[in-house]
């Protein structure tokens, strides 16, 4: 048991390590600090599995810098491949797309990261690997299960809080998306029943009027409802977090209304700058 609490507190100080360059990076890159990370805590749980394969996998290569290099590349490479796959599989959302990246593979993986993966792998098992073994064996033996599973207990927490958010963000995708599309069949009804008065004016006179007017009643509710959807998306701390961390994700399914938000979202943000620019000259 004691070798599973090594793995597992080693999984979080890499997921830590890979947050805060991802952290970096990106907030670096857009000018702004940005919580990097599909879930709310300081970890890339991609990076913790990363750091593992690279510094328990490819241990017969520590000692050649190349090929633990070439070695780190592909492994990481192929993680990062399936992650986007099952990810996409499992929430309907492209969560990073290379596909403006030269010398990409379907727009999940690149060679300009994975050269960059290749050179964090060396970086992992030379420099954060050694002093992470240290801090293993500095630890009290019976404390590794009480830090082992509280971290464990914590992420399992925020993956519960971060996929609940997740789905409901999809959920509110495709009320928007049902709405919209009974907006374009109502938008439809209307300009089919234009015509249909211009032919026959004299002789539906009152239909028209009649039939105007429940349209017209029906198209105020759907933009409503459309409205009202999109403000109570901006709205959720959780899903502007994953907005902001994940600014070039897309819906495999609802992307049309995701580009809606993400648009409410950008004005809901420059709102929110004016009003407290406001505040602070008042």
């Amino acid at each position: 048991m004691q070798l599973f609490y090594d793995v597992v507190i080693c999984f979080f100080l890499f997921g830590f390590c890979g947050w805060i360059c991802e952290c970096v990076f990106c907030s670096f890159n857009e000018r702004k600090i940005i919580n990097r990370g599909f879930v709310n805590g300081p970890i890339c749980p991609i990076y913790g599995f990363g750091g593992l394969v690279v510094v328990y996998l490819l241990a017969p290569l520590r000692d050649n810098i190349l090929l633990l290099f070439l070695g780190g590349m592909l492994a990481t490479t192929a993680l990062e491949y399936m992650t986007s796959v099952v990810m996409e599989v499992l929430f309907d959302t492209r969560w990073w797309d290379y596909s403006s990246q030269k010398w990409n593979i379907r727009g999940r993986v690149c060679l300009k990261f994975s050269l960059m993966f290749g050179a964090l792998s060396v970086a992992a098992v030379k420099l954060l690997y050694p002093p992470f073994e240290a801090l293993l064996l500095w630890f009290p033996t019976g404390g590794k299960p009480w830090i082992a599973w509280g971290c464990i207990l914590m992420f399992a927490a925020d993956c519960a809080v971060t996929t609940y958010s997740i789905l409901s963000l999809n959920g509110k995708l495709a009320e928007l998306k049902r709405a919209s599309t009974e907006l374009r069949q109502r938008l439809e009804a209307i300009q089919g029943e234009a015509l249909s008065i211009q032919e026959h004016l004299e002789r539906f006179r009152a239909d028209r009027s009649e039939k105007s007017a429940e349209l017209r009643k029906g198209l105020e509710e759907l933009a409503t409802r459309w409205e009202a959807g999109k403000e109570s998306v901006t709205q959720k701390f959780q899903h502007r977090r994953i907005m902001d961390a994940f600014p070039g994700m897309r819906s495999t399914k609802y992307q049309e209304q995701l580009a809606d938000v993400k648009a409410a979202f950008a004005e809901f943000k420059n709102k929110k700058i004016k009003d407290e620019g406001r505040e602070k000259k008042s």
